[in-house]
């Protein structure tokens, strides 16, 4: 079982409370925050020009969450809304290198493969994910021997707050969900 700092059950607040706005907007509660943590043997900086603020250790790189609903878009998970959020304000791919992820929920199989790809640091998690987990419930991505880059995936933290979080999201019905998957559950759009 890993020692989870107070710095980093600080973090995992912030990406829980991006988890609740996620709810409040109609999305899947993944919350996310990446973290600047370079290797102190190294002299890099995280910015390409003086335009671009500078991260020093320990500070937020960014922090959102899940945006799939809003952006009718399967892809815009929390981690990779970050991610391009991240490039978009000028920061160089290499960045990732020196940054761990902390998530409300294990990174799908599909996000997973992008931290890898894109070298990321290490992934902290509150709860699994029984249905797409990519970091050890169903494949673990994070650590595949064929990788070029493999990652650390600690879980966890924070894990009952993570988990009435969701159950809080799967409680509600979900309006954004197909009308075939509310008369499942007998909760038809038409009333």
């Amino acid at each position: 079982m890993v020692e989870f700092t107070a710095e980093e059950i600080n973090f995992m607040k912030i990406a829980l409370a991006e988890g609740q706005i996620a709810i409040e907007e109609g999305e899947v509660p993944v919350g996310v925050v990446f973290v600047y943590r370079p290797d102190p043997l190294k002299n890099t900086a995280c910015s390409i020009d003086s335009s671009v603020p500078f991260f020093g250790p320990g500070e937020i790189l960014g922090k959102g969450h899940n945006r799939t609903n809003a952006t009718k878009n399967g892809t815009r998970h929390a981690e990779l809304v970050i991610v391009d959020e991240i490039l978009a304000r000028g920061h160089p791919p290499s960045v990732f290198q020196e940054c761990d992820v902390y998530v409300t929920c294990e990174p799908c199989i599909m996000c997973a493969g992008a931290l890898s790809l894109l070298k990321i640091r290490r992934v902290v998690f509150g709860c699994k994910n029984d249905r797409f987990g990519g970091c050890g419930s169903i494949l673990s991505v994070h650590g595949a021997p064929h990788l070029r880059h493999r990652y650390v995936a600690d879980a966890g933290l924070m894990e009952n707050e993570a988990i009435r979080l969701f159950k809080s999201f799967y409680a509600r019905e979900n309006r954004q969900a197909p009308d075939t998957k509310r008369r499942k559950k007998g909760l038809s759009a038409v009333t």
